[in-house]
């Protein structure tokens, strides 16, 4: 049986099964979550508790208001869902800072195929960069001394994104429904390369699968 639970007054409340939160005639506007959801809703938008009207109401001092939450708001539920900025609101920048923040070692879940090229694109650009400045200076100046250490900084960053790059491509492979192992066919020889980026380039499994919640909320 589900179990779910409530954010009102500023705090969280639960958990609840389904009868009792119904019981409970809580404003429409109330949020609620469990297990399976990507982001807590207004109770009215959840289909299995719309079994009667719900009256209107505020939200509570402390809770969530319009543009983010108050000190003293939102806090996690113990399955570690919570409240996380819709992925259709990311520009290519904020996927790609996603990556490295806040999905920089994680290899659970899904990433969709706008995240997975966002991060692609502006790892390409600051190698471009930090390549081009490089070959300037090793072209311009005798010493070639500034040349080396521009070229040290992007072995610092190539070595530094080996994680979020294994990551991301693993939460893409999970996105359409494959498990983590299939990066590895990569290593065959000639097509292995091709194979993934195929795989990369298809679109996300409809609705949620075994890895979660679909990143595109539909």
């Amino acid at each position: 049986m589900a179990t779910y639970y409530i954010f009102r007054n500023g705090q969280q409340e639960g958990p609840y099964d389904q009868q009792t939160i119904i019981n409970m005639r809580l404003s429409g506007d109330t949020y609620v979550w469990r297990e399976g959801m990507a982001d807590w809703l207004p109770i009215s938008q959840v289909p299995e508790l719309q079994q009667r009207n719900y009256p209107q109401g505020g939200y509570q001092q402390g809770g969530y208001q319009q543009g983010g939450y108050q000190q003293g708001g939102y806090q996690q539920p113990a399955y570690g869902y919570g409240y996380q900025e819709d992925d259709n609101e990311l520009s290519l920048w904020g996927f790609y800072m996603k990556c490295l923040k806040d999905k920089y070692a994680s290899f659970d879940g899904r990433a969709r195929r706008k995240e997975y090229w966002s991060f692609a694109l502006f790892n390409a650009i600051i190698y471009f960069i930090f390549y081009a400045v490089g070959i300037f200076l090793a072209v311009s100046t005798r010493s070639g001394t500034l040349a080396l250490i521009v070229f040290g900084i992007l072995g610092i960053y190539a070595l530094g994104i080996i994680v979020p790059s294994l990551a991301v491509t693993v939460r893409r492979l999970h996105d359409i429904g494959k498990g983590g192992g299939w990066i590895f066919i990569s290593c065959v020889p000639f097509v292995g390369g091709l194979i993934l980026l195929v795989f990369t380039l298809l679109d996300s499994e409809a609705g949620e699968n075994r890895f979660g919640p679909n990143p595109k909320g539909c």
